[in-house]
């Protein structure tokens, strides 16, 4: 069972994972590292406890996008939102 709290969190890390994925594609890079960052305040607001295995791995993942280029970038952050929000969906 997911939590309001982290419902909210995970619902909001994984708007701002698209929003990094599309602006990515539009290469507006400055906005791309700038819903980056809120990605990165919204991952540590998660509590991680609650998670099933597989989305405490996603959940780690996405602390490593910065280290990827920008067209791994924004696959991995598309990817990345779709299955949280299922998640969230479903759960």
């Amino acid at each position: 069972m997911i939590y309001m709290e982290n419902k909210i969190a995970l619902s909001s890390l994984a708007m701002d994972l698209k929003r990094i994925a599309l602006w990515l594609h539009r290469k507006s890079y400055s906005m791309a590292d700038r819903f980056l960052n809120e990605a990165m305040k919204r991952k540590n607001e998660v509590n991680t406890n609650d998670l099933l295995p597989y989305m405490k791995a996603i959940i780690e993942r996405v602390g490593s996008l910065s280290d990827r280029d920008n067209i791994h970038k924004a696959e991995d952050a598309l990817m990345y939102s779709t299955r949280i929000q299922n998640y969230v969906l479903y759960k």
